[in-house]
């Protein structure tokens, strides 16, 4: 963290430096903008982890071996951003509103765009090398273990790693045609495998036995994904090259005239804002009716038109300048939210954490430190003002509460069914009410076998139609006024 601060005040004084000589002119633009004050990104065959056009290095690299002289500047920027892909507000208000009109098949002959889906699977990097052998080198790394070892795929960790899948790694190294010896190609790769293979929040339905590899960066043509999709043993593999993940908006007349209209109103609030905060606005008050729409404009997933998107991967082209942003559906997005730090909970191991309460919790020990959590589970109702939202005892409540408000999608994955559901709430309802340590910490057995965190199969359930999770008990919790 020394390193960090050290470094983020040189790049500061540097900045100071270049606007008194008048280098910045005095004129202060947005964090991840160039001189012209938008926000820039990379080719269209490149990806979107951490401005990887810009500088392979990932922030772990750089506080590690240092800055580039060259690239100071943009290397601060990716830590200060921490890496993260634009969305909607970094857009003008006027580029908004072309968004908008493009939603609606209304064509802007300045700006246009290019839309992906972006699919709910295990993400993956693929590294190709010639070699002098005639045959290629193949490096695969999942997208957690490229971030946090620097950001290169092509070192010996990756060539004898499988990443994602063994058998996607396996038809780059027998199936794609043999590269130049030194010559290198780099794939993104989302793998989709059957729904309990995967700790992915929506659910594709695939058939048996089958794996979809969506190439959404790279040079791979829809040929190469015809040669490469093949049948091993029983398991097809199928590609998708990154055009075959295009998307594109239904035409205005097959629109609903209920979301013509909520599009229309937002380009009217869009284009008369008055004031200040202009990109809080976007943030706030468009962008989550934006991605309330998105289904409805581009109807259901590629992979099974009955499962929503994950959201859309957008080049935007104005003049000469590329734009890259994504739009979450909001489908994804809130389920996501609320159960991403739950499954994260789960993957630590507290076993060695100290117990605020040992004469309450000590006798349930177990190696993956359960009854810390339920230690924390109690602490939280107990005494709620003094923990913060990352609390755990937080990020339980609030999963249960928005359970109760979200309209669930179709073929969306939850950790439990309605039954399932009030059965935890009321466990949790009971052991607050009789004080109970035994209670906390039956219910944190319960949620480990529920959100697993390293089973390889994932037995969530899928929303069918309209379950219904305002359950008794989970009403009461929510009276208790704990978030």
């Amino acid at each position: 963290m020394s390193n960090l601060k050290q470094y983020i005040k040189e790049v500061l004084e540097e900045l100071e430096e270049m606007s008194v000589a008048g280098g910045i002119g005095g004129v202060a633009t947005p964090l991840g903008t160039g001189p012209s004050g938008r926000v820039r990104y990379k080719s269209t065959k490149s990806s979107d982890k951490k401005m990887r056009s810009k500088s392979k290095k990932s922030v772990q690299y750089i506080l590690k071996h240092g800055p580039s002289k060259k690239k100071k500047i943009s290397e601060a920027v990716m830590i200060l951003t921490e890496g993260r892909t634009s969305r909607l507000n970094a857009l003008s208000p006027e580029e908004v509103v072309s968004f908008l009109d493009y939603l609606k098949s209304q064509a802007n002959e300045n700006i246009t765009f290019s839309v992906s889906e972006k699919i709910s699977g295990q993400n993956t990097t693929i590294g190709v090398e010639g070699t002098a052998k005639g045959h290629n080198n193949v490096y695969a790394a999942t997208k957690d273990s490229l971030d946090a070892s620097g950001g290169d795929v092509f070192i010996p960790r990756y060539f004898r790693s499988s990443g994602a899948s063994r058998m996607v790694k396996n038809c780059f190294r027998y199936s794609y045609p043999k590269l130049s010896p030194g010559e290198k190609k780099e794939f993104g790769i989302e793998i989709i495998k059957q729904d309990f293979n995967k700790p992915d929040y929506i659910a594709y339905k695939l058939d048996r036995n089958t794996i979809i590899a969506a190439v959404f960066m790279g040079d791979f043509t829809e040929e190469d994904a015809e040669r490469m999709s093949i049948k091993h043993r029983g398991t097809t593999i199928k590609f998708l090259s990154p055009t075959q993940i295009q998307r594109s908006p239904q035409l205005r007349e097959s629109l609903s005239e209920e979301i013509v209209l909520e599009i229309d109103s937002l380009i009217s609030r869009v284009e008369n804002f008055n004031g200040k905060g202009i990109k809080k606005f976007i943030k706030t008050e468009i962008a989550p009716k934006v991605s309330d729409i998105i289904n409805h404009v581009f109807g259901g997933s590629l992979l099974n038109s009955d499962s929503p998107i994950e959201g859309l991967a957008v080049n935007m082209k104005s003049g000469e300048d590329d734009l890259f942003f994504k739009v979450p559906t909001s489908q994804f997005d809130l389920i996501q939210k609320i159960q991403a730090s739950l499954y994260a909970e789960f993957k630590i191991n507290r076993s060695n954490q100290q117990l605020t309460r040992p004469d309450l919790f000590d006798g349930f020990y177990d190696h993956y430190g359960n009854n810390v959590r339920a230690n924390m589970i109690y602490d939280f109702f107990n005494n709620p003002e003094g923990l913060n939202k990352r609390s755990f005892g937080y990020h339980l409540v609030n999963f249960i509460t928005k359970m109760t408000e979200l309209d669930h999608s179709r073929n969306t994955r939850v950790f439990f069914n309605p039954e399932e559901f009030e059965n935890m709430c009321s466990i949790l309802l009971n052991a607050y009410n009789q004080d109970d340590p035994a209670g906390y910490y039956r219910l944190i057995k319960l949620l480990s076998k529920k959100i697993p965190s390293s089973r390889n199969k994932f037995y969530w359930h899928t929303i069918q139609g309209t379950e219904d999770y305002k359950t008794p008990s989970a009403q009461k919790i929510i009276n208790l006024n704990l978030v």
